[in-house]
């Protein structure tokens, strides 16, 4: 299997694990502790890794959601903490979500050596979110918060280039909000109704998708066929063991 194909087989189960910890009641429960709803912590928390920059700067890096809302929650929020705080609490919320989810998983160690390949090799090219968070440190003495550190972190390897994607094959972000998930995340992500009929876009948006997979297969490209075959088992069962359901 070449390094394209590998990057569309694996990005379901990346994408779903990377973000689990977002959406955890753990994760809400602890936004709350630090005086932050589920938005707030999320576009704080996942945004601040680029410093204590505008929030428009923020809101280029996170266009799914509308440049209104995160202009809103961001802003308030950093009344809140600073930057460097917020990532440190976010990032907690993620190992904290590896050590409750993936702690069963078999070989754990052989996954994070894996997905520490993905990383590392993954280019930073117009992805300011990934260059970010692999700028922070890995957990030493945490296998599961590592490794879901590590799956986070292959999902944003693959967020930036989609966003590439989306634009260059002529969608909008609400568009492909509303094809891959469905008027509810569109109205999660606080867009307003009423909604485009995702039925006329799903071409386009497979097209974004074959794009995304080519964009990011660097990060893929050492992988033998039985380091590949071991990285989507792999994957898999971090993805059964943690119950999560997997993703576009």
């Amino acid at each position: 299997m070449d390094a394209i194909e590998l990057a569309g087989k694996v990005a379901p189960p990346i994408v779903a694990l990377g973000g689990a910890f977002m959406l955890d009641d753990a994760t809400t429960a602890r936004g709350t502790e630090l005086g932050l709803d589920l938005p707030s912590f999320y576009g704080l928390g996942r945004g601040s890794v680029l410093g204590e920059v505008d929030t428009d700067v923020v809101a280029a890096a996170l266009p799914f959601i509308p440049l209104e809302v995160v202009r809103a929650v961001v802003g308030a929020a950093r009344s809140k903490m600073s930057a460097a705080d917020a990532v440190q609490h976010y990032l907690g919320a993620c190992r904290a979500w590896g050590q409750a989810h993936l702690g069963t998983v078999d070989e754990l160690d052989r996954l994070a050596a894996l997905l520490e390949r993905v990383v590392a090799a993954g280019s930073v090219a117009s992805n300011p979110l990934f260059a970010g968070w692999r700028a922070v440190p890995l957990p030493a003495d945490d296998l599961p918060g590592r490794v879901a550190q590590l799956l986070f972190l292959a999902r944003e390897h693959r967020g930036g280039p989609h966003i590439v994607a989306i634009l260059a094959s002529g969608l909008t972000p609400l568009e492909a909000v509303v094809v891959s998930g469905g008027p509810d995340a569109a109205a999660l992500y606080g867009w307003p109704a009423p909604y485009p009929d995702p039925e006329s876009l799903r071409e386009r948006h497979a097209a974004a998708i074959a794009l995304t997979n080519r964009l990011v297969a660097d990060a893929y490209a050492g992988f033998d066929d039985v380091e590949a075959a071991d990285l989507l088992a792999r994957v898999a069962g971090a993805q059964d063991a943690a119950g999560v359901a997997p993703r576009d």
